[in-house]
């Protein structure tokens, strides 16, 4: 072996290691649903809180009176459960929430502090990858996505939604698609 090989052995392994990383990461090809799971996680923050928007003060403006009417009786169903409290507001009804809900609402405020819309708290969202198929661009995993650890307003607030929202809530299968560019992962999800 020439002297330059055995003097720039180590380097020119690593540089074949960058080279063959750069070119095949590894995080992409991962041939398990695991590595796959850990991207789409990563990418689109699984698990995380599923939440129900609720405004601050009914009748909401610029929403229709489907809308105005489930967020009526979403209203009502919480203020039975001592969750929030109706208070008359002019002509319309403020939804103040009650003490000790930290947990279960989450509070929007403007710059002025001032309360416009709450996030109830439903449970937390998750997946299951089931298969996975590759192709020149990218891969898609096709999979279940569903909510898990359900709060105690679950079941309360799902009965009361539209047909056209309460399928938002339910389990649903669901394709993420993969595209690695430049060594980073670009995820996409499509509820089917």
């Amino acid at each position: 072996m020439s002297s330059f090989f055995k003097n720039n052995l180590s380097g020119l392994c690593a540089m074949g290691l960058f080279l063959l990383f750069t070119i095949f990461p590894t995080a992409l090809y991962s041939e398990d649903l695991s590595g796959l799971r850990k991207i789409i996680s990563e990418e689109l923050v699984y698990p995380r809180e599923c939440k129900y928007l609720l405004p601050a003060v009914l009748p909401a403006v610029n929403k229709n009176a489907a809308e105005n009417e489930e967020y009526k009786r979403v209203s009502k169903v919480l203020e039975k459960m001592d969750v929030i409290k109706r208070v008359p507001f002019g002509n319309s009804v403020k939804l103040v929430p009650a003490k000790n809900t930290y947990d279960i609402l989450k509070q929007n405020v403007d710059m002025s502090y001032e309360l416009i819309s709450i996030n109830i708290v439903l449970g937390t969202w998750d997946v299951e990858l089931k298969q996975q198929h590759k192709d020149s661009e990218g891969i898609t995993v096709k999979g279940f996505r569903e909510i898990k650890n359900k709060t105690k307003l679950y079941k309360p607030v799902t009965e009361v939604l539209s047909k056209n929202n309460v399928r938002l809530y339910m389990p649903a299968e669901v394709q993420w698609r993969i595209i690695n560019k430049n060594n980073e992962n670009k995820v996409s999800e499509r509820i089917l």
